[in-house]
């Protein structure tokens, strides 16, 4: 299918060639008449030539005719006039563009958008492809100076930054990590960064199927397949679009090379030998954060790929699980390994792994989908495979999703891979539908009830512009269009299920907020009845951030982009709810399953204790059919207070029902800002969290002062009353009521 972009520009350029030619066709003419007639001939030949430069390069020559077009016939008042979004009517959607600020590099990744010093004040933090930190005020756009915004933390780095506890986590491109807090101050306190690094891989030579320069024919055909895997999906047709070049093509630059910005430094220990390849780390998304252990603490979880200079060649990926304070690496577990070196095969994560509790055995597996084809789940105890587990598809650049689709009470996964099919598995590993969409997947499906129907919809993006939406239970089509809707380029960013728009008759219908790869953010009715756009400078990879930026309680939208900006949208008249907001997991919050704490305004907690109200919506339906249980209860909460510090303490309960509920936890003695978090965790171990920002005995030292204060204030009023009282009495009664007394010590 060729791209809406593509022949939108091809038509402006036709349009602005037949204005010129329209504009000076009596000039022409004229000359033709008295030229003879071999010029005719030239014209048309030169006709032809510059019409085929303008279809080349419609950004040069192009452009400049369709200004002259749109300015002769006045009509084409839209740029986007002929593309296919324009079916659709404007919802009337009043987004107004906030601020725009300058990376100075690319962001791939996501932002995180969050109050990074627990004061109230929400900042949007970005790692830019040249493993830069940037962070900057969301209300209005500036950088802010402080300790570690602005530090160079890697060479290179491809994943996004995410939050443990007070501090920020992100990994680079060659497997160094860093915690830090952006207000740093270089204390001793816990807030001092720290760094960890991913070893490289090294693997026995006879490991292979053959060594270098043994490969036959045979062996070069070979795929890689990990032990026990089953192919699901026999037929693989290519892709349909000419322009579907690997994720890998598309993503290195100059300033983000794989090979060689982010190649890691070996020393002797890891250098090749006679027996051993010595792998290089690369970690090509941001990492997880989970209790995957079971230990009660949170771990970072990492999804490696390995590689292999001297072949260019992708050996190897795994699973890295890094101790959640010091960033040591605690557990290694393998995934794929290739057959060989020196040939055309090759294994590689491009996605974060998701974390969910597959088997119920009441802790977090971790899965990951490699550009091998396969879908691992993986114990974080101890690493081992769950039962009826990889399962094989075709190679997959995009998070796996794990949400339950089928409303059994179990988690399912949804995989999409790059020949276009979306394979929904049951926990057990067994396929319960598959749809395939004939254009290349590069990002993941997005999950969540997008017309309120009360059942899940599937939202998928391919390359050639193609927005899908199937239904959650069976993968059937959703809409009686399919595609339901094309946008106006590819689509290399995830989808984010959320509300845009303010006013809604419906409260219940979702917006798709979908960004292209050109540098538009179309934001659709979930039922499919108008949209609106936004345009932005530069390619978009990362997802847009939904949520309030700002602190004014409306709905904000941030968008970056690889030409270096950070672009803060607000939606007016909207009003934000914290299940509106962009998740990791590609699953929207809204009519599905939340928490909200109720009291969000910034405030100064006093005493050693606080109440916190929180409400847990949960809308979700089992169907009875296919499941035992009653409800998808108990519901345990988990109330964190942590410090600016990094201290924190967690005090734990358990609901039966979903509703608004109230505990009572301890805060901290001293003075010091924090955060109150609420994580609620259900009978299938899916967690939600809301979060909001107090500080504690804030104002400690004013009261101190006026308690020191008060007592000399009231013995000065004291005083004055008393000396304004004898004042009066002498204006009362005379000079008669004072003593008076003469010189030489005698009365008068």
């Amino acid at each position: 299918m060729r791209e809406a972009s593509s022949g939108a520009r091809a038509r402006e350029a036709w349009r602005g060639w037949r204005a010129i030619v329209s504009s000076r066709g009596d000039a022409w003419r004229a000359r033709v008449r008295s030229g003879g007639a071999c010029k005719p001939r030239m014209i048309q030949l030169l006709s032809v030539l510059v019409l085929m430069l303008m279809l080349i390069n419609p950004g040069g020559f192009g452009a400049d005719a369709a200004t002259a077009a749109k300015a002769s016939t006045n009509t084409d008042t839209n740029a986007h006039a002929n593309d296919p979004f324009d079916a659709l009517p404007s919802c009337g959607t009043n987004v107004r563009k906030m601020w725009t600020s300058a990376t100075h590099a690319a962001v791939y990744a996501t932002p995180d958008v969050s109050d990074a010093r627990f004061d109230g004040e929400r900042a949007v933090t970005v790692i830019t492809t040249s493993g830069r930190v940037r962070a900057y005020d969301g209300s209005s756009g500036d950088v802010l100076d402080w300790s570690f915004a602005g530090r160079r933390i890697a060479r290179a780095a491809r994943g996004g930054v995410v939050r443990v506890g007070a501090r920020r986590v992100a990994v680079a491109l060659d497997g160094v990590a860093m915690a830090f807090n952006l207000n740093d101050d270089g204390s001793d306190d816990g807030g001092e960064h720290v760094v960890g690094q991913i070893p490289p891989q090294m693997i026995r030579r006879d490991a292979f199927v053959a060594r270098e320069g043994e490969i036959d024919a045979h062996h070069a055909e070979h795929l890689t397949r990990a032990p026990n895997a089953r192919r699901l999906l026999e037929e693989e047709p290519q892709p349909t679009e000419a322009n579907e070049a690997s994720l890998e093509d598309i993503l290195v630059r100059d300033d983000v090379d794989v090979d060689a910005t982010g190649s890691a430094r070996l020393d002797s220990e890891h250098r090749d030998d006679a027996e051993r390849y010595a792998l290089e780390t690369r970690v090509l998304s941001a990492p997880a954060v989970g209790d995957v252990d079971g230990d009660g603490f949170v771990e970072i979880v990492v999804a490696a790929s390995y590689y292999y200079a001297p072949s260019s060649q992708y050996l190897a990926t795994g699973v890295v699980i890094l101790d959640g304070v010091t960033l040591a690496v605690k557990k290694s577990f393998d995934l794929d390994r290739v057959q060989m070196v020196r040939s055309r095969e090759s294994t590689k994560v491009y996605a974060p792994p998701t974390l969910a509790d597959v088997d119920g055995d009441g802790t977090l597996d971790v899965i990951v989908g490699t550009t091998a084809g396969n879908v691992h789940v993986i114990s974080g105890v101890n690493g081992a495979p769950a039962r009826g587990w990889p399962q094989t598809v075709s190679s997959i650049e995009a998070q796996v999703v794990a949400v339950d689709v089928d409303a059994d009470g179990d988690v399912d996964l949804i995989a999409c891979d790059t020949r276009g099919r979306v394979v929904a598995f049951s926990a057990s590993g067994e396929q319960l539908w598959t749809r395939d969409l004939h254009s290349k997947i590069a990002v993941a499906a997005s999950v969540g009830d997008i017309d309120g129907d009360g059942a899940l919809e599937v939202v998928v993006g391919t390359l050639s512009g193609a927005v899908h939406v199937l239904r959650g239970k069976d993968g059937a089509l959703a809409s009686s269009a399919s595609p339901a809707y094309i946008a106006s380029d590819k689509i290399l960013a995830p989808i984010v299920l959320s509300r845009i728009r303010p006013g809604m008759k419906d409260a219940s219908v979702l917006d798709i907020v979908i960004a292209t790869h050109d540098g538009v953010v179309h934001i659709i009715d979930g039922k499919g009845r108008c949209r609106d756009i936004i345009e932005v400078d530069g390619e978009v990879y990362a997802a847009p951030v939904v949520g309030d930026v700002t602190g004014a309680g409306t709905v904000d939208i941030i968008v970056a982009t690889m030409s270096g900006h950070v672009h803060a949208f607000q939606s007016i008249g909207s009003s934000f709810e914290p299940a509106l907001r962009t998740t990791t997991d590609h699953v929207a919050l809204k009519n599905w399953f939340s928490v909200t704490v109720t009291d969000r305004e910034y405030r100064d907690v006093r005493g050693s204790t606080m109440d916190v109200r929180y409400e847990i919506v949960d809308r979700r339906f089992l169907n009875h059919v296919k499941v035992k249980r009653s409800s998808l209860a108990p519901y345990e909460v988990d109330i964190t207070v942590t410090s600016a510090h990094g201290k924190s303490d967690t005090t734990r309960v358990s609901h039966p029902r979903p509703g608004k509920h109230t505990t009572r936890v301890a805060v901290p003695l001293t003075k010091t800002r924090g955060e109150i978090r609420v994580s609620v965790r259900d009978g299938m171990y899916v967690v939600v969290d809301d979060a909001v920002s107090v500080s504690f005995h804030e104002y400690f030292d004013v009261a101190l002062k006026w308690l020191v204060a008060l007592p000399f204030l009231l013995a000065s009023t004291t005083i004055i009353r008393y000396a304004n009282k004898d004042a009066l009495e002498r204006d009362v009664f005379g000079s008669a009521s004072i003593p008076h007394f003469a010189f030489g010590g005698k009365h008068a």
